[in-house]
């Protein structure tokens, strides 16, 4: 048989529907009216009629079988035991029609199911939205970055990752070179000029020593690791002309102390170029020898400073942060591409949980209905116990009465146990009616759904990209992740 196509509604809307009570439509049952075995005997008017049958010695000795009165105290209670049956049966049929009211009907399942593929197809939009997002924003952004920084390494055959310098360390080597600054304007000023020209040559040593080396780790080292012949001639040159430049300066600057201390504050041109004429290493004192040092000193360490300011390789610093700028935003823009992922799943998660939630409170009134129809069964095994036990004591009585009364012997089975009538025996209880949609297979389907859109999420997830090893590259007319959304 074809079943009917189940409407489509969200699962949210189905766990609402699923969610309404089912225990609460049916009317209250009084419970059975109680057994009064003595009320029953005043009924029957017993207790006179056993003296009187006594007095006449009935029922007779020979007697094998019960009497009209037994048989009317069995009447009375086969009546209250039919009403009771009657209720019982009702009142049963109630309860297997409360239990079934709980069940999830075959089209409440298709629909389950059917509400579950639709989650999870409707995930496959955003999902490839947000693919085609990442990708394009790789493509437009990261790639031809990338591809210019591989092309560099390639020409340039170099395999190491560049070197990115800090803002910290930039900011200490950029204080290490000031330092150096100022304390050599100090330390000249101890060994030069007069009180109206010191800070002016002071200065002009320092400059000349660190700016020299500035320019020269910044201009010209770069020249001598770089890759080609003319890259290493003009890294040469220009390690010659800063040896020699850092070399004339500090042996100008001890000359010019030499001619100042002999002219005692005088260090004319024309003294110093006389002084120079004798020989350039023509320098006699000591202190002379050591503010020359000092000068190799702070020029050699300013350019160890400086030269580390950047990657030494001419340019590959430059694109290196250009790369590392472009996975940075590729990085924030994966973080935003999670974040919206983690969103669909979640509500998604949220959808299948009210379901399942709904349906385990679906079973739990089931389960809720069985044990009250159970219940119920037992009060009326409660009510025939009742009944057995009010035949048993109005016979009794009855037998009681008549053998205290009567002359002759009573019949033998007078002091027989009474026995228990067969329409007082235990019914049984029926089997409960059962759910045409297992709950565990409703359960289960749920949970494979839950994982279907986790395994969905988990494969449309962006990776992770390293700043010197580029994604992965796709054909254009493809997505980050291939994904197939299956029922």
């Amino acid at each position: 048989m074809d079943h009917p196509e189940p409407m489509q509604r969200s699962l949210r809307g189905l766990a609402a529907a699923l969610e309404q009570e089912h225990l609460a439509e049916l009317p209250s049952f009084a419970g059975f009216p109680p057994v009064d075995a003595e009320e029953m005997a005043q009924g029957l008017d017993l207790y006179v009629r056993a003296a009187e049958t006594g007095q006449r010695g009935d029922p007779p000795r020979t007697a094998k079988l019960p009497d009209e009165i037994e048989t009317e105290i069995g009447t009375v209670i086969e009546r209250v035991a039919g009403e009771a049956v009657q209720a019982y049966s009702a009142q049963l049929a109630q309860h297997d029609a409360q239990i079934r009211r709980t069940f999830l009907t075959d089209a409440e399942g298709l629909e389950l199911e059917a509400s579950c593929r639709i989650l999870v197809e409707e995930l496959d939009g955003p999902i490839r939205d947000t693919q085609a997002r990442l990708m394009g924003f790789w493509r437009e952004r990261v790639e031809p970055v990338q591809a210019e920084f591989e092309d560099f390494r390639t020409r340039n055959a170099l395999e190491r990752p560049p070197k990115l310098v800090s803002g910290g360390e930039k900011t200490i080597r950029l204080l290490i070179l000031a330092a150096l600054t100022v304390l050599g304007v100090v330390v000249h000023g101890l060994f030069l000029g007069g009180p109206s020209d010191r800070m002016l040559r002071s200065v002009l040593w320092s400059l000349f020593n660190v700016g020299a080396a500035i320019g020269y780790a910044r201009l010209g080292f770069p020249g001598l690791v770089g890759r080609g012949f003319r890259s290493k001639l003009s890294g040469v040159v220009a390690t010659s002309v800063f040896v020699s430049w850092t070399l004339g300066v500090n042996l100008l600057a001890a000359h010019h102390r030499e001619v100042w201390v002999a002219n005692e504050g005088n260090a004319a041109v024309g003294d110093l170029w006389n002084h120079l004429s004798i020989g350039p290493f023509a320098v006699d004192a000591s202190l002379s020898w050591l503010l020359a040092t000092l000068g190799l000193a702070w020029s050699t360490m300013a350019a160890l400073a400086a030269v580390g300011l950047d990657d030494v390789y001419p340019g590959y610093g430059a694109i290196g942060r250009r790369q590392a700028a472009a996975h940075e935003e590729y990085r924030i823009e994966t973080a935003i591409c999670s974040e919206v992922l983690a969103d669909l799943q979640k509500a998604a998660d949220a959808d299948l949980r009210a379901t399942m939630e709904a349906v385990q409170g679906r079973e739990q009134e089931s389960t809720t209905a069985a044990a009250a129809r159970t219940q119920f069964y037992l009060e009326y095994l409660e009510v025939l116990d009742q009944l057995a036990s009010a035949y048993d004591q109005l016979c009794s009585r009855y037998r009681e009465i008549n053998s205290a009364v009567r002359d002759g012997k009573v019949p033998a089975y007078f002091k027989r146990e009474v026995k228990r009538p067969k329409y007082l025996a235990d019914p049984g209880l029926p089997p409960q009616p059962q759910p045409p949609v297992d709950w565990n297979h409703s359960i289960e389907r749920l949970q494979h759904h839950a994982k279907l859109v986790a395994s969905l999420i988990a494969e449309a997830r962006p990776r992770a990209v390293e700043d010197d090893t580029p994604e992965p590259e796709r054909d254009e007319a493809e997505a980050l992740v291939e994904i197939t959304v299956g029922g």
